[in-house]
């Protein structure tokens, strides 16, 4: 009961109560409610059915004008909301309220609870409640770029055209992981997890599977909330706790397109979340060691989320959307109201054509990751056999080096940017049993110039790209089709040698591998440094095993400090990165020491990385935007210590292409040897990525 003028929200449709003295509501539901919100003021109140579905926003009138503006939105609006409950209802599932309530609340409400976990509390069953300091509030002239800002000049749009077009923008703004209210993990959750969820062994991770799951389907990516990172001290100077703060902050400054600073934003999210302690944790702990989140460390439970993710995106990526709604379907039939086991869980999927125990056995089951290596990449032009189409057809062999079974995706990339758009290009992933060697067969109408290779998990911990040999004197009428290259076949061969198996690698993150002398004292940073770091909101306590992780800008570590950085261009068993020393006084060394087996003649090599920093994101439906960033490459300075004597070689990188450089050929006595690199020059870039000792018979 509440007073005359004021209305009420729930987890269900209010119904009026009448013959009662005071305003009366009456919620009825027979779904099953975990928690449980009631908000009452003097509302303002705008509302609209949908198959059957109370849509509605309450509001205090003092906030009246932001949503009255909001009007010419409406129609957009519910477009919106139909084809969200139409994608809900593709999978055999229903919104299970009565009504969705867009609500309302104070600045000052918690808008966090659950204890260790920290989820947000804002999305309960049936409302979901907006702080008045986010949208309430809100500059809606904010949502836009400068571009769109020349556009509306340039179309001379109305004002409710101009209103329409900001829609996205509030998709975008409610959409942020970071946000508490994220409207979309509020739809996933009230779709399942609210209804049951697993219990007893595996239980934490089968939940996570699911939610994360649901959300790839509704959401089309991964929003799980992340309670630490939200309240992150350097996050929350990046986007100053207004979720939209970051999306127009530069806006007057730069002319950058607001999806790509959201993406700028996901690239922190990813980093940390998917950071080098968590992945750790990822590759020494089976899934079944999780049984509890009681007492769970962050890092441990990222390490839990990284895997049921890595599972998520495969079932989500080999089997139809109507397959995963036949499970959460049939799960919710047996279940809903209650709660069930794994195996329960695992005979659901059978029944559905699911055999999820035999094909995930190891990402439960084992500690270990699987480990790719792609090799023996090779092109050339196939005809039919009346010669009258012919084709460009891509071989190489994929590895898996690790007693474990795994999965990746394949991407070949065109000199057409069409091509590049990973949203568009089809998802075929491949499974490759322990120690298994593929040979793969990519046929294209266009050149390949590159494969990436994608694995879901894996000791790679990035992507895998493939450098693909370019052809000449191509015929000139060649085909224009704009098709995704595909896979024609996957057969199993022999295992590939190498011809310097007898060599000795030592690769920067090796035991053989440390950094030495006076300097890289990066955690010591001036006034000015921290600044400028929390201006671009750059975070200085990230590491990589041991060295600050690389930022493009160089005034965050003090000179003479190796940094380190994931590059597809550099050399790794499985992990590829590289060490880097972008300027100093030469006092600072990438020490590699490594001990020899035999004496006699060895040759010494040098690996130089091409160093670029790339990122391709999506621009419109046909085109791409490519960032680029060259690292200048400087002279590499290489001491190598042989018992008491020191042999200096130099080299300037920027004159070699990447890839292994010899060095020299030394006759050694002794065999514990040491090579040490600097970098005593102001400009230019000195790698330490790997070294290689070869024996030889006798000097070349």
């Amino acid at each position: 009961s509440v007073p005359d003028d004021w209305i009420v929200a729930g987890p269900a449709r209010r119904d009026l109560l009448e013959h009662e003295k005071r305003t009366t509501y009456r919620f009825r539901t027979l779904n099953p409610v975990p928690n449980l919100a009631i908000v009452a003021s003097r509302f303002e109140h705008a509302s609209e059915t949908i198959n059957g579905i109370d849509f509605e926003v309450l509001y205090s009138r003092k906030h009246r004008r932001t949503f009255e503006t909001l009007a010419p939105t409406g129609q957009v609006a519910l477009e919106t909301a139909q084809e969200l409950l139409d994608k809900i209802g593709s999978l055999g599932v229903q919104y299970p309220h009565s009504v969705f309530s867009l609500v309302e609340v104070p600045a000052s409400l918690r808008v966090f609870g659950g204890g260790r976990e920290m989820d947000g509390v804002l999305g309960l069953p049936g409302i979901l409640m907006i702080p008045e300091h986010s949208l309430p509030t809100l500059h809606l002239d904010s949502l836009h770029d400068l571009i769109n800002l020349r556009r509306r000049e340039v179309h001379q749009w109305s004002d409710s055209e101009w209103m329409r077009r900001k829609f996205p923008k509030l998709q975008q703004y409610f959409g942020l992981e970071f946000y508490a209210g994220n409207h979309l993990a509020h739809v996933s959750r009230s779709l399942f997890l609210d209804q049951t969820s697993a219990t007893g062994s595996n239980a934490e991770v089968l939940n996570s599977i699911l939610e994360q799951l649901i959300q790839l389907i509704v959401a089309d990516y991964d929003i799980s909330f992340d309670f630490e990172l939200a309240m992150d001290r350097d996050l929350i100077d990046l986007i100053s706790l207004e979720p939209m703060q970051l999306l127009h902050v530069f806006k007057r400054v730069f002319e950058a397109r607001r999806i790509d600073l959201i993406h700028d934003l996901r690239d922190v999210r990813t980093r940390v979340v998917a950071s080098d302690d968590v992945l750790d944790v990822v590759e020494s702990l089976p899934l079944t060691e999780y049984t509890s989140k009681i007492g769970m460390t962050t890092v441990a439970d990222r390490a839990l989320r990284l895997r049921a993710l890595a599972i998520s995106r495969l079932l989500n990526d080999v089997y139809s959307s109507e397959t995963i709604g036949l499970i959460i379907s049939e799960l919710l039939r047996k279940y809903r109201g209650q709660t069930f086991s794994f195996e329960d869980f695992v005979a659901v999927s059978q029944s559905k054509g699911v055999d999820f125990e035999d094909q995930f056995r190891d990402f439960f089951q084992s500690p270990k990751l699987p480990g790719f290596i792609a090799t023996n990449v090779s092109q050339h032009v196939v005809q039919n056999d009346d010669e009258a189409e012919w084709k460009f057809q891509v071989n190489f062999v994929l590895q898996n080096r690790e007693p474990v079974s795994g999965f990746c995706n394949l991407l070949p990339l065109t000199s057409n940017t069409y091509l590049q758009l990973r949203h568009l290009a089809p998802v075929n992933p491949i499974y490759i049993k322990k120690n298994q060697n593929l040979e793969v067969v990519i046929e294209s109408e266009l050149p390949i110039t590159d494969i990436i290779i994608d694995p879901y998990l894996s000791l790679n911990r990035t992507e895998l790209r493939l450098s693909v040999p370019q052809l000449e004197n191509l015929p000139e009428d060649r085909p224009q089709n704009i098709e995704f290259p595909r896979v024609v076949s996957i057969r199993e061969v022999p295992p590939v040698g190498s011809k310097y198996d007898e060599s000795i690698v030592i690769d920067d993150l090796d035991n053989g591998f440390s950094v030495v002398g006076t300097s890289n004292r990066w955690n010591v940073e001036s006034t000015t440094t921290y600044l400028m770091r929390r201006f671009w909101g750059i975070s200085p306590t990230e590491m990589i095993r041991g060295l600050p992780t690389f930022q493009f800008y160089p005034f965050v570590y003090p000179e003479d400090t190796w940094e380190r950085k994931s590059d597809t261009t550099a050399y790794g068993k499985y992990w590829k990165t590289f060490a880097l020393n972008r300027g100093g006084n030469g006092k600072t060394f990438a020490k590699f020491a490594t001990v020899l087996p035999i004496s006699g003649i060895w040759r010494l090599e040098y690996f130089v990385p091409a160093g670029n920093w790339e990122r391709i994101r999506p621009r419109y439906v046909n085109q791409i935007r490519t960032d680029k960033f060259e690292l200048a490459h400087g002279i590499a300075h290489i001491d190598i210590h042989i018992d008491s004597a020191v042999i200096a070689k130099t080299i300037d990188t920027s004159k070699v292409q990447s890839g292994w450089q010899t060095i020299g050929q030394f006759d050694l006595e002794k065999s514990e040897v040491e090579v040490w690199i600097s970098n005593p020059n102001k400009h230019g870039v000195v790698f330490a990525d790997a070294i290689r000792w070869t024996p030889l018979d006798k000097p070349n």
